[in-house]
């Protein structure tokens, strides 16, 4: 489906007041916000998976949802394109903010940072687990197996679309936020490097970098899924 007339002008808001709000504020309180954002996702699938295991379907249909799955449509060349792979991947992969987490635990704290990259690596596994499987009992049996669940909670009421936005607000503001986090500390390297500066010393140019380099990616999104998913896959 085409993407609606607002869509591009949506991405570049977007785009600019999380920046704004990541890049303007100070660090405790960016922190703060991203275990806040955290919280809401968790606690929005946990509101959701009570729905599912609290009685919302039957038994029997529950079990129909969760039985034999066609793993054949995974395959590139098939209808999907080979897209859930990749996406997935990307999704459990979050080795871009791994110098922000060393950075801001400090040179001291090499083994904390260690255990916070191997908890958080089983963290989106496990919510996707659980995404999964509450999509699965709560999407509505007749809408069809390409149906996205997503769609179909926001239109379920508010009991599902309320958890339904706040799992999504969460995914995507704690994705924003790590990936804005590492595209300044990446710039600030970078720059460092070139300019011959030392470790401590502080980078010139740092905002106009981080613009730069934060205006490539809302470009591509206002290209939509038909640019994205290419580059995706090709990543």
């Amino acid at each position: 489906a085409a993407a609606p007339a607002a869509y591009p002008a949506a991405c570049v808001a977007t785009a600019a007041l999380s920046a704004a709000a990541v890049f303007g504020a100070r660090r405790a309180l960016v922190e703060r916000l991203n275990t806040g954002l955290a919280a809401t996702l968790i606690v929005g699938l946990l509101w959701l998976s009570g729905r599912a295991l609290g009685g919302a379907l039957p038994s029997a249909a529950a079990a129909s949802r969760l039985g034999g799955a066609d793993w054949s449509a995974l395959l590139p060349g098939t209808a999907a394109a080979g897209w859930p792979i990749p996406l997935f991947l990307k999704l459990l992969s979050f080795g871009q903010a791994v110098p922000v987490v060393a950075a801001g635990l400090g040179p001291r704290r090499l083994g904390a940072a260690r255990a916070a990259v191997l908890a958080g690596s089983a963290v989106p596994l496990l919510l996707s687990a659980m995404w999964a499987t509450v999509s699965a009992l709560l999407a509505s049996a007749g809408a069809g197996a390409s149906a996205d669940p997503t769609v179909q909670l926001l239109g379920a009421g508010w009991a599902s679309a309320l958890p339904a936005v706040a799992v999504a607000s969460g995914a995507i503001g704690t994705s924003l936020i790590a990936n804005y986090l590492t595209v300044r500390q990446f710039c600030a390297d970078a720059l460092r490097a070139l300019q011959g500066r030392g470790a401590g010393a502080p980078p010139v140019g740092v905002p106009v970098a981080v613009l730069a380099a934060l205006s490539l990616p809302a470009a591509i999104a206002c290209g939509g899924a038909r640019l994205y998913l290419p580059l995706l896959r090709w990543s």
